[in-house]
C-alpha cells in the first residue's frame, strides 16, 4: 500500500518518504541553507507589497476593467 507525498500531496510514494521533486528541492534547501533558501523564493515568487501597489496603480488607469490584481489590492485593503 502507497502513501502520498506529504509535502506536494500529488505523487504515490511506496518506498520513499518524499516524492522526486520534492527531494530535489529539500537537497537543495540543504545545500544553500534554509534561510537563505526561504529568501530566494521570497524574492522571486512572493510580491512585495510596494511592488504590487505599483503595479496596481498602473492597472487602474485602464477605465472599465477589473483586472487580477485590482482584485489582490481590494482584499488587501480589506485586510
Amino acid at each position: 500500500m502507497g502513501f502520498f507525498c506529504p509535502v506536494c500531496g500529488e505523487t504515490w510514494l511506496i518506498y520513499n518518504s518524499l516524492c522526486t521533486d520534492c527531494r530535489r528541492v529539500k537537497h537543495t534547501m540543504n545545500l544553500v541553507g534554509k534561510e537563505r533558501f526561504l529568501n530566494a523564493i521570497d524574492r522571486l515568487f512572493v510580491m512585495q507589497e510596494n511592488k504590487t501597489n505599483k503595479l496596481l496603480d498602473k492597472e487602474e488607469q485602464k477605465p472599465g476593467v477589473i483586472t487580477r490584481l485590482q482584485a489582490l489590492r481590494n482584499s488587501l485593503d480589506e485586510k
